[in-house]
């Protein structure tokens, strides 16, 4: 691993990607061969709640009542409201969002990836430009909610368990996984 200014860059392809995700997420589109990663549009609004929806039969740690809970409050009005309030990033195969992610203040949130592309590093460029965002910003640390079932992702990433908890919102019930993951001192960063 590299440290160029205080940002944690891998080798290889995605260390490209990484390398390169400053400058040209300033001009909002990341490139590599034929897909990118780039700015939330309110156009992807619509395929970001297909995602999510294609991801709830895998949530095998929600109850059926949590999974119609998601269902219906991932409609487009309401998560473009959200989404394009955040610093938020997709991931594009050609034309075709497959992948997106936001930063909110410190709170990473929105990770998703539509299933037939998981597995094969989206996942970790997203988080990690959310993460290098968060470092622009000048965050000592991140910190996000996750289910059971992505938590060793996520500790593959770096970060760490805070506690676990379970609550019900009208019959649906959530079991979540809070963790936090200290970033690279950013005192040297340009302003």
């Amino acid at each position: 691993m590299v440290h160029t200014q205080g940002v944690v860059e891998r080798p290889g392809r995605l260390g490209r990607i990484q390398s390169e995700a400053r400058r040209l997420l300033e001009r909002d589109v990341l490139t590599c061969d034929q897909d990118m990663i780039r700015s939330y549009r309110d156009s992807d609004a619509e395929r970001c709640c297909e995602i999510v929806i294609a991801c709830l039969p895998l949530l095998t740690d929600m109850n059926k009542a949590a999974r119609d809970w998601v269902r219906a409050k991932n409609v487009p009005e309401a998560v473009n409201r959200e989404l394009s309030s955040l610093f938020t990033v997709v991931y594009t195969e050609g034309d075709l969002v497959v992948g997106f992610g936001a930063l909110a203040e410190a709170e990473v949130k929105r990770v998703y990836i539509d299933p037939a592309h998981q597995h094969r590093g989206i996942g970790t460029l997203l988080v990690t430009t959310l993460e290098e965002e968060a470092v622009r910003r000048r965050l000592r640390s991140v910190h996000l909610t996750s289910r059971p079932d992505a938590v060793s992702f996520y500790l593959e990433l770096g970060y760490s368990i805070d506690d676990r908890e379970t609550y019900i919102i009208d019959g649906a019930e959530f079991t979540v996984v809070h963790m936090q993951k200290p970033l690279p001192f950013t005192a040297n960063l340009a302003t």
